[in-house]
């Protein structure tokens, strides 16, 4: 009994000091100068800045991980840039969803544009393809479009009708996973530019984005029921709950290999590992709407805040327990698991169940316990 209550005045004292280091995950918010530029999709491009598009604006953005602005303007008047990406040729590529177009920018800012077919096909976002093509959704022509670095188009019709394919993201295998808003499937298309389709067992969850991890589990924010799905590579289909009215939007596999999305309502950044644990921060400026996100150079997650006219940057909290999949936990790994259970991204409460400031050796044990078995 002595040693029990020794082992657990020792476990207040780590749990006080501990609390005192607490701090916040770092979060760096950039406000852009065109007011109401609407910025949406970003990437990290070549040169290690942000690249990112104004919608309203009709800009291309560049954003250096210090600060450093540059704007770019879309030849096109009212053009609504809105998805981006870094290509194989080391520029950026850009959908432009009223003028349908498909654009790039060199890093000195030039821009050359391809027209679509159908210019009323309304392309959204883009991606690099294992083929080195780009290829992206047409919202409202209802398909996928590749093209080439030297204007090579292809489009391939989605089977359900006005399904209204949103995210698009590569695969592990040389396929491209995307995203149908309307029809609450995710699509998959291969090099050849056949087109399946898996159905997601909620009705009317509006499929936003897609993101495709180590294991080749495909992830899709519902953006309409407020979840996060997950397809196995067996088909099988489950999702988590987040909180309500968070509309999550967009994905992306973080450097921790966590899956990282905005929730646009919410004003908060999410994280789910391959265990299911799920990870909310907030602290971003109200009603901001973080939208698109990506990875940094620097390791950083890089968000626009659409209505907050802003570009946010948010530091990669470290892995807190077995973050190698390896079943054993070095001591570095154990103290983060310690300090994440006792809150320190948000307070020192995870496991001071009565709030005196104390923490029972038990609770303390079945904190660090959920800690590590929810870290991946």
């Amino acid at each position: 009994m002595r040693r029990v209550g020794r082992i657990a005045r020792c476990a207040s004292l780590l749990a006080a000091l501990l609390c005192s280091r607490a701090a916040a995950a770092p979060l760096t918010e950039f406000p852009l100068p065109t007011v109401g530029s609407r910025p949406l999709g970003i990437a990290a491009g070549p040169d290690g800045a942000l690249w990112f598009c104004e919608y309203s604006a009709n800009r291309i953005g560049r954003l250096t991980i210090d600060g450093g602005l540059s704007e770019y303007d879309v030849p096109t008047p009212a053009s609504q840039p809105i998805g981006i990406v870094a290509g194989p040729d080391g520029a950026l590529w850009f959908a432009e969803f009223a003028a349908g177009q498909i654009g790039r920018i060199d890093l000195d800012g030039a821009v050359r544009q391809y027209p679509l077919p159908d210019r009323g096909a309304a392309p959204f976002f883009i991606a690099v393809g294992a083929d080195g093509a780009l290829w992206f959704t047409e919202h409202d022509g209802n398909a996928i479009g590749r093209l080439t670095t030297d204007g090579g188009l292809s489009e391939y019709p989605v089977p359900t009708a006005a399904s209204g394919p949103i995210g698009i993201t590569a695969g592990h295998f040389g396929e491209l996973w995307f995203a149908e808003f309307y029809a609450s499937r995710i699509g998959r298309v291969d090099g050849a530019g056949e087109v399946t389709e898996l159905v997601i067992p909620i009705e009317e969850s509006g499929p936003r984005d897609v993101a495709v991890a180590a294991d080749g589990s495909v992830y899709v924010s519902l953006e309409l029921v407020d979840r996060i799905g997950r397809f196995a590579t067996d088909g099988s289909f489950s999702s988590l709950a987040l909180q309500p009215d968070s509309h999550p939007r967009h994905l992306v596999i973080g450097p921790d290999a966590g899956v990282w999305f905005t929730e646009f309502a919410g004003d908060r950044i999410g994280r789910v590992g391959r265990g299911g644990a799920l990870r909310e921060i907030g602290g971003l400026s109200a009603r901001s709407r973080p939208l698109d996100v990506a990875v940094g150079a620097d390791g950083r997650l890089w968000f626009t805040q659409a209505d907050g006219n802003r570009v946010g940057a948010l530091e990669v909290p470290p892995c807190p327990g077995d973050c190698d999949a390896s079943r054993t936990v070095t001591i570095a790994e154990l103290l983060r698991a310690v300090r994440l259970v006792l809150g320190e991204s948000v307070e020192c409460a995870a496991a001071d169940a009565n709030g005196d400031g104390a923490v029972h050796v038990d609770d303390l044990i079945a904190a660090v316990d959920a800690g590590l078995r929810g870290c991946d």
